[in-house]
């Protein structure tokens, strides 16, 4: 019959809880849990709030922070762009029409911008503003992508008339970059423009067409910045680079006029 009460053997031994607890006090002065639980409510709770508020408003200002710094280097081997993920750099576009886009239906809702009494009582039936924000989320993935198909094939048939010196996927990478700042400007653009006015309101007068050519225009001014700049940093010659500004220009600022007033007055008339 086993002997119940034979000492333990030595190396193992059984340390209890209460053992431990008195052990550890011993040894380490442990915070109360009181203190530690308002510490976590009252103070980090709130500062991890507001701090993560500040980081998504960040997120986005550096997003065309970095828009307008292509404009000067369009290079992937200067900062930030040798770092970046054009991954994210694209998505931060898109999520920036879509948040704008919500955030012009909650004032619509709100009669803080120009709007009809039928188009705020749509808006203000929950199914109807889930379907059309499922509309307008269809509508914008399919321009985005278009936009973006149209500058990547664009960017390598310049790069073979011209003999850009960069890779086919640096290319790609590049003029990825180029749209989706073209597409998060325009989607700023459209915002600003609808919570002054409504299509309604400007539908065949001097406005729309006023509307068309400042988007051209814009187009314009930041093609030829990229332009000019893109040209330098990858040491064209004298008749290349006098070729490459007035194609490239000619180009872009058609496909990014075009897109950015399409943008603009379809949010409009949302």
């Amino acid at each position: 019959m086993e002997n119940l009460t034979a000492p333990a053997v030595p190396g193992n031994d059984i340390v209890t809880n209460a053992e431990f607890v008195a052990e550890t006090e011993l040894t380490e002065k442990q915070p109360s849990v009181l203190g530690t639980v308002f510490r976590s409510i009252f103070i980090e709770g709130p500062k991890d709030f507001i701090g993560g508020i500040f980081g998504f408003f960040r997120r986005y200002f550096r997003h065309y922070g970095e828009s307008f710094r292509f404009f000067k280097r369009p290079s992937l081997k200067v900062a930030p762009f040798e770092k970046n993920d054009f991954k994210e750099n694209a998505m931060q576009s898109f999520e920036l029409a879509l948040i704008f886009t919500a955030a012009l239906i909650f004032m619509i809702k709100q009669s803080w911008i120009p709007v009809n009494n039928d188009l705020q009582e749509k808006y203000g039936n929950d199914i109807f503003q889930l379907f059309f924000e499922l509309i307008i989320f269809v509508i914008f993935a399919l321009a985005y992508f278009a936009q973006i198909l149209l500058s990547v094939l664009a960017g390598r048939l310049l790069r073979f008339l011209f003999s850009v010196p960069v890779t086919r996927r640096e290319s790609d990478v590049l003029f990825c970059y180029l749209n989706n700042a073209f597409f998060s400007i325009a989607a700023l653009l459209a915002f600003v423009f609808r919570c002054g006015m409504q299509y309604d309101q400007i539908q065949g007068t001097s406005t729309e067409s006023g509307i068309m050519t400042f988007c051209f225009l814009t187009s314009f001014c930041l093609v030829t910045w990229w332009s000019v700049n893109f040209a330098r940093l990858n040491r064209l010659s004298v008749v290349r680079k006098l070729f490459f500004y007035i194609f490239s220009i000619l180009l872009f600022t058609l496909l990014y006029g075009l897109g950015t007033s399409a943008i603009c007055l379809f949010i409009i008339g949302a």
